[in-house]
C-alpha cells in the first residue's frame, strides 16, 4: 500500500463527480478526470463543487469521526473501555502514529486540496461557470474554512493560548501543485494565521453565496452557514463583538426558527428543519463499515451499534440539567453486567448509517448571540435573555424560568448559558472547543464500567490535542511535532 502523504501531494487527489440532476447526497464518486475536462462545463463545475462537500464527509472527518474525537476529549461521554475505539483519545495515550490522528489529518487536507483544485479550476474556466462562478468558488471557500478550523483545533492548541495566537497550528496549503517538490514541503502556520485564512474565506463566501441553496439547503452552504460559522470562529477567539454582529445576521434573517420539539430535527429524515443551518449528508454508501458513522459508535449493542461511546454520569447529574428536561429523551439506559449505562439518541439509523452530522444549527447561533452581547456589554440584557430562553424553555417542563433577577452577575448569565450549550449541543462535537475557548480543564472525566474518577486534564495538557502523524514529519523536515510526542 502506497503511504499518503494527504497534506502535501494536493494536485493529484480526485474530484468526485455526479451527474448534473442528483443532489449532494448521491454523490458517487468516479475515475480521475483530466483537470482539462474536469471543469469544461457549467454541470461539471458544479459537480466538481460538490466533491468538496464529498471531502468534507469522509468517514474519517465531518462525516462522523471529528465530532466524536471533540466529544471523546471532553468528559460527558466515557469510552467503554481499552478494547473500544477511540480509548487512547479518551486516556490521553495517544502516539504520534495514533491510528486515529492520521486519517483525520489525511481526511482534513483532502478535503483542503479538494477546495483549492477546484478553486483553481473554476478561475481557468469562468465562461463555462457563468454567473454561478462566484458562488461555486464561495462554496469552496466555505469547505476549506471548515477544515481547517476542524483541523487546527485537533492538531494545535487553542487560539488563546498565546497572546495574538503565536504558537504553532497547522500547515496552510492555499493552492495545488502539480508535482511533489521542496516547495510543498509547508511548514506549521501560527494558530493566529490559520485563522486570519479562515475568516477571509468565510466573508468572502458570506458575501457570495445564495441566501438559499433550494432543495439542497442544508447539505449545501449558504451565506447564512457561512455568518454561523464566522460567528463560532470569532467566539473560539474571544472576539465576542464579531461573534455577536455574525450571530445577529442569522438571527435578523428570520429563515431559521427552533422546532417546537428538541428531538425533531434528529428524527431519521428530519435532517432539514427549520432549525437546520448545515449538516453533513450522509448514507450508507458514504459510511460504508459499521466503524465510522456516528450511530454505530453512540448507540448500545441491543441497538445495533458498537456501543463505544456511553453518556458519563459527569453530564447527566449536570446541576441545572433537570430530571425532567425534553432533551433527556435524546438518551436511552440499558443495564448491563449489573450497570446501567446511557447512550446517545440524537443518532437513530444504526442499520442505514444515513444520520447526518448535525455541524451549524440554529440553537448554537442563538447561544453565541446572548453570550457574545453579554460579554461585550458586562451587563445582562432583555434580548439576550430572551435568547437563552428561547432554546432552554422548549425543553423546560418543571424547572422554573430565567428573568433578570436569575443573575447577581453578568458571568452568571454567561455560566448559565455555557451550561445551556453544553446540554443542548451534548454529542454534537462542541464540548472541548467551549471548554478551551475558556480556559478550562476537563474535570469530572470517569472510568467505564463503575464511572469511578479518572484523572483530570489541565487547560493546556500536551495530549488535549492531536500528534502531527510521523509520516509527514519523517516527509517534510520542515514540521515540528506537538510537545509530548
Amino acid at each position: 500500500m502506497k503511504k499518503n502523504f494527504i497534506s502535501y501531494i494536493v494536485a493529484g487527489m480526485a474530484l468526485v463527480m455526479l451527474q448534473p440532476a442528483c443532489k449532494t447526497t448521491d454523490i458517487q464518486p468516479v475515475d480521475r478526470i483530466s483537470s482539462e475536462v474536469a471543469f469544461t462545463t457549467h454541470d461539471k463545475i458544479n459537480a466538481a463543487v460538490i466533491g468538496v462537500y464529498d471531502g468534507l464527509q469522509s468517514p474519517e472527518f465531518l462525516s462522523g469521526r471529528s465530532l466524536i474525537y471533540s466529544d471523546v476529549l471532553g468528559q460527558d461521554v466515557v469510552v467503554a473501555g481499552a478494547s473500544a475505539f477511540f480509548y487512547s483519545i479518551y486516556s490521553n495515550t495517544m502516539i504520534s502514529t495514533d491510528g486515529y490522528a492520521t486519517p483525520e489529518w489525511n481526511a482534513g487536507y483532502a478535503a483542503v486540496a479538494k477546495a483549492n483544485r477546484t478553486m483553481e479550476g473554476i478561475q481557468a474556466n469562468l465562461a463555462a461557470a457563468g454567473n454561478d462562478a462566484k458562488a461555486f468558488m464561495a462554496e469552496c471557500e466555505f469547505g476549506r474554512a471548515l477544515a481547517y478550523f476542524t483541523l487546527v483545533n485537533h492538531f494545535a492548541q487553542p487560539y488563546n493560548f498565546t497572546a495574538g495566537a503565536t504558537h504553532l497550528g497547522v500547515p496552510l496549503i492555499l493552492k495545488s501543485s502539480s508535482a511533489f517538490t521542496s516547495a510543498d514541503l509547508v511548514p506549521r502556520a501560527s494558530v493566529g494565521d490559520v485563522y486570519k485564512q479562515i475568516i477571509a474565506d468565510l466573508k468572502d463566501a458570506e458575501v457570495n453565496l445564495p441566501a438559499d441553496q433550494g432543495d439542497e439547503a442544508v447539505e449545501r452552504a449558504n451565506k447564512y452557514a457561512a455568518s454561523a460559522l464566522l460567528a463560532r470562529v470569532y467566539l473560539y477567539q474571544g472576539d465576542y463583538a464579531n461573534a455577536k454582529a455574525e450571530a445577529d445576521k442569522v438571527i435578523n434573517a428570520g429563515v431559521y426558527s427552533l422546532n417546537a420539539d428538541p428531538t425533531a430535527c434528529f428524527a431519521l429524515g428530519n435532517y432539514t428543519t427549520s432549525e437546520s443551518i448545515f449538516s453533513i449528508a450522509n448514507s450508507i454508501s458514504d459510511n460504508p463499515n459499521t466503524n465510522n458513522a456516528l450511530p454505530m459508535h453512540y448507540n448500545s449493542q441491543l441497538k445495533g451499534g458498537r456501543a463505544d461511546i456511553v453518556v458519563s454520569n459527569t453530564f447527566l447529574t449536570l446541576p441545572g440539567f433537570a430530571t425532567d428536561d425534553k432533551r433527556r429523551a435524546l438518551m436511552y439506559s440499558e443495564t448491563k453486567g449489573g450497570s446501567t449505562l446511557t447512550y446517545c439518541g440524537k443518532y437513530t439509523d444504526v442499520s442505514g448509517r444515513a444520520d447526518w452530522a448535525p455541524i451549524l444549527r440554529y440553537a448554537e447561533v442563538l447561544l453565541t448571540d446572548a453570550e457574545a452581547t453579554v460579554r461585550v456589554s458586562g451587563t445582562v440584557d432583555a434580548g439576550s435573555l430572551a435568547k437563552l430562553n428561547q432554546v432552554r424553555d422548549r425543553s423546560r417542563v418543571s424547572a422554573p424560568q430565567y428573568t433578570l433577577a436569575s443573575f447577581a452577575t453578568a458571568n452568571d448569565f454567561i455560566n448559565a448559558v455555557l451550561l445551556e450549550r453544553r446540554i443542548e449541543l451534548a454529542f454534537e462535537g462542541h464540548r472541548i472547543g467551549d471548554a478551551l475557548r475558556n480556559k478550562q480543564g476537563i474535570t469530572g472525566k470517569q472510568n467505564y464500567p463503575d464511572f469511578s474518577a479518572a484523572a483530570d486534564v489541565p487547560y493546556g495538557s500536551d495530549k488535549e490535542i492531536f500528534p502531527i502523524p510521523s509520516t509527514d514529519i519523517k516527509l517534510n523536515p520542515n514540521l515540528v511535532q506537538n510537545p509530548g510526542y
